[in-house]
């Protein structure tokens, strides 16, 4: 969610927001359903992107109500970074509870994908 939320809502004016919410995902099915979507739009927005582009103002209304900017190039640094995080977090949990945390590599999902 942070992926669309940060580059084709925020990005393209459209809210603070995606309109997702996590309750709407009920099974796998939904989460792969909603990736793929995401993975659609982004593909189109670096076909398409320029070097201005990485420039663009991106604003978010922080929890307080106030309003932060960020250029799109800090935006593109950032969001690999919240996916690791958010990985760990999943992979602890599991840990927690005695189970084995899925490693899913980048180069197993690209050879899987296609994106080679």
């Amino acid at each position: 969610m942070n992926e669309d939320t940060w580059l084709h809502y925020r990005l393209s004016g459209l809210g603070n927001s995606t309109t997702h919410r996590f309750e709407e995902f009920r099974n796998l099915e939904d989460i792969k359903k909603y990736v793929t979507e995401v993975d659609a739009k982004t593909d189109k927005l670096f076909a398409r992107i320029t070097k201005d582009d990485l420039r663009r103002s991106i604003k978010r209304i922080t929890r307080d109500g106030s309003e932060e900017s960020f250029e799109l190039e800090q935006v593109l640094y950032q969001l690999p970074i919240e996916a690791i995080y958010h990985f760990g977090e999943i992979f602890a949990e599991f840990w927690k509870m005695n189970l084995k945390a899925p490693y899913y590599p980048y180069l197993a999902y690209s050879k899987e994908s296609g994106k080679q």
